[in-house]
């Protein structure tokens, strides 16, 4: 399946950073471009621009040039040789269009294509006529629906040293994505270096590590590759850059803090709900010792206290002994 992207977005991005681009100097258009076909394989040459780094191959089934930029998928070369060769035909049948763009070194494109290449593709061969009478039922031709391409859904600090990029779809699988994939900048246009970008989780993250990033600190990243999706498409290039903040580490006391926090917010509905506590002030008294009274054993051999058992001999001995402490008093007199 092919990707079609409007030209004019690329455009667009262009205006955007054209002061940027007059500062780093972007490459000058590519002329004088050709296409020649042999047997199944295409090359296509053109004039070398000085300052490019490689080129975009961006193919169609129509003028890329009559049809404002619309293209229908792209490729590179992997040096600055200005020719590629298409080891297969694209297209089964029809014409194929080309044009280039020159890329310098720190990702920024030429300002448009001026020039492209044609050449019409082979037809498919006839079926061989059959001894049969049978006439041979014609093949029904599928049309060709151009699927979405893949895009950024999200970019964060993953870690102090790591940016995690989610996209819309899951990534080719087994592709290396090497620094020449990304390009992350602070406002003020320094370059964070970065490593090799693994995939991870459910297939449709990258994590890209990093030097060091300075915390809350605003950084840009920028597609500089196509990055291929597992389903054929391809993450287009552009200019625009996508904004994240640096890895902020977390405060523990923070952490605790707002532990204690919820931990001391329950609430009840009423008094009767509430747990029932102690009172750690009021506590039990000891029970008082009784003393102990006297044993005798009787005549017959029955222990006895030293006390009456009734409440009356109590009383009794009571009411004497006041009567004998009065006649001590009055003899003292």
């Amino acid at each position: 399946m092919s990707i079609k992207q409007k030209f004019t977005v690329i455009l667009a991005g262009v205006a955007l950073v054209s002061s940027v681009a007059s500062a780093a100097g972007a490459p000058s258009n590519v002329t004088n471009t050709t296409a020649v076909l042999s047997g199944n394989t295409i090359t296509v040459s053109w004039s070398a621009v000085s300052d490019a780094a490689f080129y975009r191959v961006y193919y169609s089934r129509q003028s890329i040039l009559d049809n404002g930029g619309d293209y229908d998928d792209t490729d590179r070369t992997q040096g600055t040789v200005p020719s590629y060769t298409f080891q297969s035909l694209p297209f089964k049948s029809g014409k194929l269009y080309v044009a280039i763009l020159a890329v310098s070194a720190d990702g920024m494109e030429s300002e448009g294509f001026e020039t492209e290449a044609s050449v019409e593709l082979p037809s498919p061969a006839a079926p061989a006529a059959s001894a049969s009478s049978v006439p041979a039922i014609p093949t029904e031709t599928i049309p060709v629906v151009t699927s979405v391409p893949m895009t950024v859904s999200e970019v964060k600090a993953d870690s102090s040293t790591g940016v995690l990029i989610t996209f819309t779809k899951p990534v080719l699988k087994g592709h290396s994505f090497s620094p020449r994939f990304f390009l992350i900048s602070d406002g003020s246009g320094v370059v964070l270096e970065t490593g090799t970008g693994v995939i991870t989780g459910s297939g449709m993250s990258i994590l890209l590590e990093t030097v060091k990033q300075e915390p809350t600190k605003v950084y840009h990243l920028t597609i500089l590759e196509p990055v291929p999706a597992e389903d054929g498409t391809n993450l287009p290039t552009s200019a625009s850059k996508i904004s994240f903040a640096g890895f902020i580490v977390p405060v523990e006391i923070v952490e605790v803090w707002e532990a204690s926090s919820s931990a001391s917010s329950i609430s009840y509905a009423s008094i009767e709900d509430l747990p029932y506590v102690r009172n750690p002030v009021i506590v039990d008294s000891p029970p008082v010792p009784k003393p102990e009274m006297p044993v005798t054993v009787n005549t017959a051999g029955v222990a006895e206290t030293g006390l009456p058992d009734s409440g009356i001999g109590i009383f009794g001995i009571s009411i004497v002994s006041g009567i004998l402490a009065g006649r001590r008093m009055r003899r003292r007199k």
